[in-house]
């Protein structure tokens, strides 16, 4: 069964580091790459929007999966886990 509660916190996060990530609207990516602290900080935000929405998607592919010609789910599972890794 999906879980909406998770999906839509995860969804929220995800929204608020998108807000966050106005403050580097400024900055071309060279005056980025050039300040570490900054770079850091968007790659950090970056990283983390990107696990939120991988985390929404094995959820979803997880809850509606369902085998397919005898492939298992939990095959799937750990296929799509190495896709993205």
């Amino acid at each position: 069964m999906i879980d909406k509660e998770f999906v839509k916190e995860k969804i929220n996060l995800i929204t608020r580091d998108l807000e966050r990530l106005r403050e580097f609207s400024g900055f071309t990516i060279s005056l980025m790459a050039e300040d570490f602290m900054r770079y850091a900080a968007l790659k950090n935000i970056l990283t983390e929007i990107i696990g939120r929405a991988i985390d929404i998607n094995e959820h979803l592919i997880g809850e509606l999966a369902k085998p397919v010609n005898g492939v298992s789910h939990h095959f799937l599972r750990v296929l799509i886990v190495l896709m993205v890794a």
